[in-house]
């Protein structure tokens, strides 16, 4: 009888609203535990690794105190056995960092012997399939690359939105924000 691996789930929000509702970490671990249905060899583990409120794009979800960076910490104990699984929805839930860097972080996770489960493509990223080396470099590459670019896009134009809101506030237009208190003009 075969040896059932362990399947470790590793989910990430950033904003306020989506950790406070728990609707973004509630579908990430849910689509990945159906996902996890069609791989017997795999049984997920009760230990889960979580960032809510964790900006991937800053790389706060890396650092010393953030889940994935626990999950790192647990390989190196030894908690985290090698051929197990990590399961993300989306290779940017690890990270939406600049390119090479997230290629390393992951590279890490991988350096481990952990596989990575990309549920929302059904692709396993193995740890040592050295035959499909060059495709998962090149996937992961472009997909890094877009989540941070993405990301980038998405900080510029939240900064331009506020630097115009600023101005218009300084020349006697509009309140800054909408949720101001009622005495200030």
């Amino acid at each position: 009888m075969m040896k059932l691996r362990t399947a470790y789930l590793y989910s990430r929000v950033s904003s306020v609203l989506a950790a406070k509702n728990g609707d973004g970490l509630y579908r990430q671990q849910e689509k990945a535990k159906e996902w996890l249905l069609n791989y017997p060899d795999y049984k997920l583990s009760d230990r889960h690794f979580i960032d809510a409120v964790k900006s991937g794009y800053h790389g706060e979800n890396i650092a010393p105190e953030a889940g994935l960076s626990s999950f790192l910490r647990a390989c190196d104990d030894g908690e985290v056995e090698q051929r197990a699984l990590l399961c993300v929805e989306l290779v940017h839930i690890i990270g939406r960092i600049p390119p090479r860097q997230a290629k390393s972080f992951f590279n890490r996770i991988l350096d481990y012997c952990v596989s990575v489960a990309i549920v929302k493509w059904n692709i396993i990223v193995y740890a040592d399939d050295k035959n499909n080396d060059l495709s998962s470099d090149l996937l992961l590459t472009v997909v890094f690359h877009l989540a941070y670019m993405e990301s980038k896009q998405k900080s510029e134009r939240v900064k331009a939105t506020h630097v115009k809101r600023r101005n218009i506030a300084a020349n006697g237009g509009v309140k800054r924000t909408y949720n101001a208190p009622v005495w200030l003009p």
